[in-house]
């Protein structure tokens, strides 16, 4: 790969990632690599009540409250496989505010302040690939985080940095590859 194509033109490199979240699949798949990542709606609702009637995150599954210092409590998230569809829906959020009422009974008098929905990088088998590109070395993929792209984040960033600067890497990158080996506990 000698550039990429974006609306402003072509941007030429020596090296490329692909981390385009739940789009990396069909951007990984035109370099050679055939990964499965499909899109997951993650539904949030966003709340206001002062002061709020706790200080610790609450998790329950993949749902959760997060308090924050401003009045505000965040309700996520929902997982749907829908596709490509970014949108709230009212069964959506009336899920999500019946979970925090059902926790927290106070909070079905707090004001509803928001509702936003994103897509997140599903890849079967709970592991994000990454990897280099058969078919074009200078090409990174490093996508399919799921729900751990932010706990990911640092570990990934240090993982493309050594294929970039030629540098071995901390982890098996075989752990991480197309073929989704699982790690094997570590002994020692």
């Amino acid at each position: 790969v000698i550039a990429v194509r974006t609306p402003a033109g072509p941007v030429a490199g020596e090296t490329f990632v692909i981390a385009g979240g739940a789009w990396s699949g069909e951007l990984a798949r035109q370099v050679g690599v055939d990964v499965a990542i499909e899109p997951v709606r993650g539904q949030i609702v966003l709340l206001e009540q002062t002061p709020v009637p706790f200080r610790y995150v609450i998790q329950s599954g993949a749902r959760y409250l997060v308090p924050r210092a401003d009045g505000r409590i965040l309700i996520g998230a929902t997982e749907e496989h829908v596709g490509f569809v970014k949108a709230n829906t009212a069964d959506g959020v009336r899920g999500l505010l019946e979970f925090a009422t059902q926790l927290v009974p106070g909070l079905a008098g707090a004001r509803l302040e928001q509702c936003w929905s994103g897509l997140r990088p599903y890849r079967a088998g709970g592991l994000p690939i990454i990897s280099r590109a058969p078919l074009a070395e200078n090409v990174i993929v490093a996508a399919g985080h799921f729900r751990a792209g932010l706990q990911l984040s640092p570990v990934t960033a240090v993982l493309v940095r050594q294929f970039v600067c030629g540098q071995p890497t901390l982890l098996p990158v075989e752990w991480f590859s197309s073929k989704s080996a699982k790690p094997q506990a570590c002994v020692g």
